[in-house]
């Protein structure tokens, strides 16, 4: 093997074909890292220590690799590494087990190293229709320091593993009740058993004054005493789960939320036939100030799930939010890839109620009266797929999608991002009611590259549709008589090509940014 070389002096590039370059590479490395000051080497150790909490703690990620261990190899490189990863207790304060093995003696030693650090811990729950519910060792050697408790991620799996070695090893969950985390800012509660009703609500149980943001997938503790302080609040949620009424309740009296996103979980896995839905009632949210709204399509339509979710989505206002995002993602096909054709019309169309009067007066009649910033995400496929894009699949298909953008009078901002060519649906705005009088539009769209290089794939929409939905756009304004106040149109696209004789791709990356006089109006 060769190993890439650089004169420092010329900066030319070589090839050094050693017998033994791993040798070679590992005595450069050790002589570099040696001459090094301590000071230098302790901020390379905390960010690498940072890097790997982001990769743990993310939601997306696949890296089972926990972060102490990282930080303990690096300590067992040689004297100095030791000395300087034993010195910084900042790069101890990550707790967490491996999934079934709570390996306590690392984690016994990161506790004391931390030397009173705030922590970020992970405990996992497990339920079981024979042995209950129970916790892991990680919530016996932890609870003693709860009053460092910052950052707590609690995840709810299923008991995999029945051997005596296994069970032995855990609590009962009653350890986690009463817990006095007066420090405590942001709580995880990760349910990935798929029921919504069988989570425990231990959690109620905590005293947690300083508790600024919650994050519940697919568990949500109504009876939180610390709700109502709650500064951002992140829920996934179905709309077949019995307490979702009750969900709504609370959240129109959270007075000190202002960031909310809530993803609307309805995937065939979590379908409850016997789930009895209460009448939903309007319910105005004051404090929200920015809102994520995410729903996930099917290839094949559910008509009673689209009626409720739209019941849902238009009983809920907004009045004070000005910074808007909606995600629309779509359930892979049963071969795990995504559907040729994502139709969003009709999607959008639950979400936004797109039929309104003429008085913006009354902002608790209206959805978003006062939404400044609006972004558009289109995902053909679930985020655990959104980085096989350009490896095991190319951006083919079509999305269709439909702008009501007259329901947004005070809309300035305007940004598209979607995964697959999109088909903006360029009806008559005149029809609609005034379009908003807005500054700045941008697309960010993937494609495939002209047919010529991509052969196998079927032709992907020309560009003219963004054309000819600006071009409307823009005529609307100008007879309204605020185009004066646009700004630019940017188009960024993301395109995708075979490449010859390989099963490789390729990608580059086409941006376009238009001003106001270089935008095409009345027919030009």
């Amino acid at each position: 093997m060769s190993s890439l070389l650089v004169d420092g002096e010329s900066g030319s590039t070589t090839l050094s074909t050693s017998p033994e370059p791993h040798a070679e590479i590992g005595r450069c490395q050790r002589k570099l890292f040696s001459s090094l000051p301590d000071d230098v080497l302790a901020i390379i150790f905390d960010f690498v220590f940072s890097a790997s909490c982001a990769e743990h703690d993310d939601e997306k990620s696949t890296s089972s690799i926990l972060p102490m261990f990282t930080i303990l190899n690096l300590s067992h490189v040689n004297r100095q590494f030791r000395l300087i990863s034993a010195s910084n207790p900042k790069i101890w304060t990550h707790i967490a087990g491996s999934a079934r093995h709570s390996e306590m003696g690392l984690i016994n030693a990161c506790l004391e190293r931390s030397r009173g650090l705030p922590l970020t811990v992970h405990l996992t729950v497990y339920l079981d229709s024979t042995y209950g519910q129970l916790c892991d060792k990680v919530a016996i050697a932890t609870k003693p320091h709860a009053h460092r408790w910052r950052t707590v991620y609690v995840h709810f799996n299923f008991i995999q593993d029945y051997s005596t070695g296994f069970i032995g090893t855990l609590e009962r969950l009653d350890t986690l009740e009463d817990v006095e985390a007066l420090l405590l800012e942001r709580i995880v509660l990760d349910n990935d058993t798929g029921n919504f009703e069988r989570v425990p609500s231990f959690v109620d149980t905590w005293t947690t004054p300083k508790l600024r943001t919650l994050v519940a997938v697919r568990n949500f503790p109504l009876s939180l005493p610390s709700i109502q302080v709650l500064t951002a609040l992140d829920i996934s949620c179905s709309f077949r789960n019995t307490h979702f009424p009750t969900l709504l309740a609370v959240l129109s009296k959270m007075h000190s939320l202002i960031d909310l996103s809530i993803f609307f979980d309805n995937s065939q896995r979590l379908f409850n036939p016997h789930a009895q839905i209460a009448l939903i009632r309007r319910s105005v949210i004051h404090s929200v100030q920015r809102l994520r709204l995410t729903t996930a399509t099917r290839p094949v339509r559910d008509r009673n799930n689209e009626q409720l979710e739209k019941a849902m989505f238009h009983a809920l206002r907004f009045p004070n939010v000005e910074d808007l995002t909606i995600n629309f993602i779509g359930e892979p096909t049963r071969y795990g890839y995504p559907s040729p054709q994502f139709y969003l019309s009709g999607a959008a169309d639950r979400i936004l109620e797109t039929v309104t009067d003429d008085d913006i007066s009354d902002l608790n009649s209206k959805q978003f009266p006062r939404v400044s910033r609006l972004r558009i995400n289109v995902s053909a496929s679930d985020p655990e797929h959104e980085n096989r894009i350009g490896e095991t699949y190319l951006p083919c298909g079509v999305a269709t999608l439909f702008l009501p953008l007259h329901i947004f009078p005070w809309l300035k901002e305007l940004r598209v991002r979607s995964n697959m060519p999109l088909d903006l649906d360029s009806y008559n705005f005149g029809d609609h009611g005034e379009q908003p009088a807005l500054h700045r539009i941008e697309f960010d769209i993937s494609r495939l590259a002209s047919p010529s290089n991509t052969s196998n794939f079927t032709d992907p929409p020309s560009p003219p549709l963004y054309s000819k939905w600006i071009r409307s756009l823009a005529n609307a304004l100008i007879d309204q008589g605020v185009w004066h106040e646009f700004e630019s149109f940017t188009l960024v696209e993301r395109i995708f090509g075979s490449i010859p004789d390989s099963k490789g791709f390729t990608k580059w990356d086409v941006k376009t940014v238009l001003s106001r006089e270089m935008i095409f109006t009345d027919g030009n």
